[in-house]
């Protein structure tokens, strides 16, 4: 950028219009002005953030520091320790080289002006892409376990219900073991735990059940035992529930492909993952077509381990399955809730990729657990908050609307049948399954 200069009176005007703007997710945006050094001593960067009431944004850390004025507006910088520092209008904020910091706005919008010693724009880490730690979003007691799980699971660098449902299961035992006082404050401290991660996904309730499941009130033979030992044995009992259902889910899932034709994947499932794994044990190779499965982007991994299982793997963008669908023998999904009217909830592009196989009659089996029932159809999945790394910063220009969906709602007349433990399941028969899962919660 070279500014507009005044003749002679070396004052510089960096028009709005050459600024970059860049995308905080949800949270709001920010405009950049990179000053060179030509124009000044040593080189700058000049911005202003605008924050949107109550949000959060993504903790960030850079190369050098930060120096900050609040213009209007209060709320709080935070660090990944979950410590809080307020902040409203016309205070100064430093951020020194180095700090994870994460802006949290108060009722109103937050407008703040910004500025570091580097005229390139600093280096920066993002705590979605480089750090682990769920900053801000959980209280400042918690162990490190938990709040890297909440980070993590926010993020959505985990992938698969099996790797969620465990770090889940290791962070309340953290938290039980981390937690002072009786046996009732520690075990509410853990309930406490479970609510947040519980409100991840508040679309779907598969960590909503399994949080339910472990912070159940204790029954009379539990009380006088240790909390935490309490907590970690109820975890432990769902893993080995969860392994041997997910076992037959497998079993049957590998039974009723006919494996005549591809297999079609969309996205990362740790149970259709699992049935790729008994086929290539019980078979041998088959054939896959694996999506990119944007924009979460988890294509790439699954390609990866379907073909280090030794199957033949076609990769493919999204918007081109269909030409592949015809030598397809099934798409096999897996499912992040489904529902008591028989429709499912599962990554965005599932629903597209359903329509297409209805076209071209080839049949959807949806691969699921008990602990996936959700009750009453919602009218649509919003978890598209939960995701603000898409798209790339600084790709659009200001004022364009950004449709984040991560989750697709699938009618039941789509789905050819649900794979369960028991077998192959109708569509209009999933209430029955809803109802065993509520018995075994008791």
């Amino acid at each position: 950028m070279t500014g507009i200069a005044a003749p002679g009176q070396g004052l510089f005007v960096f028009p709005a219009a050459d600024q970059t703007t860049v995308s905080l997710g949800p949270a709001g945006h920010q405009r950049l002005a990179l000053v060179p050094g030509g124009a000044v001593h040593a080189p700058v960067t000049l911005g202003c953030s605008w924050f949107t009431p109550g949000s959060t944004s993504q903790p960030l850390r850079h190369d050098v520091d930060e120096f900050a004025y609040v213009v209007s507006g209060s709320g709080w910088i935070t660090d990944t320790s979950g410590a809080a520092r307020a902040f409203g209008a016309g205070d100064g904020l430093l951020i020194q080289a180095g700090a994870w910091h994460a802006v949290r706005a108060g009722p109103d919008p937050v407008t703040m002006v910004f500025g570091f010693c580097a005229g390139n724009s600093p280096v920066t880490d993002s705590w979605a892409d480089d750090t682990p730690h769920g900053s801000g979003m959980a209280p400042s007691w918690w162990p490190a376990a938990a709040v890297t799980c909440l980070g993590d699971l926010a993020s959505y660098r985990l992938a698969g219900a099996s790797e969620c449902i465990r770090r889940i299961g290791e962070a309340l035992v953290a938290v039980a073991e981390a937690a002072c006082g009786t046996s009732d404050l520690v075990f509410d401290r853990v309930a406490e735990a479970g609510s947040y991660f519980a409100a991840l996904k508040p679309d779907t309730t598969l960590y909503a059940n399994v949080a339910a499941r472990i912070t159940r009130p204790l029954a009379p033979a539990e009380s006088g035992h240790d909390t935490a030992s309490v907590i970690a044995e109820r975890v432990a009992d769902i893993e080995r529930e969860r392994r041997a259902e997910l076992d037959a889910v497998e079993a049957q899932a590998a039974d009723l492909v006919d494996a005549s034709g591809a297999i079609v994947v969309h996205d990362y499932s740790s149970t259709v993952m699992g049935v790729a794994r008994r086929l290539a044990a019980c078979r041998g190779p088959a054939d896959f077509v694996v999506t990119a499965a944007e924009p979460l982007g988890a294509g790439p991994r699954v390609a990866r381990e379907l073909a280090g299982l030794g199957h033949r793997v076609t990769y493919c963008a999204d918007t081109s399955v269909a030409r592949l669908l015809s030598s397809a023998c099934c798409y096999l999904t897996g499912v992040e809730a489904f529902y008591a009217d028989g429709s499912f909830a599962n990554t965005v592009g599932t629903y597209g990729l359903a329509l297409q196989c209805r076209e071209l009659q080839v049949p959807v089996y949806a691969v699921t657990e008990r602990l996936k029932g959700a009750g009453p159809r919602p009218a649509a999945p919003s978890s598209a908050t939960l995701l603000s790394r898409w798209p790339q910063a600084g790709l659009l220009p200001e004022g364009i609307n950004v449709e984040r969906h991560v989750l697709d709602l699938v009618p039941a007349a789509l789905v050819r049948a649900y794979v369960t433990a028991s077998g192959p399941v109708p569509p209009g028969q999933m209430a029955a399954q809803l109802q065993a899962e509520r018995t075994a919660r008791g």
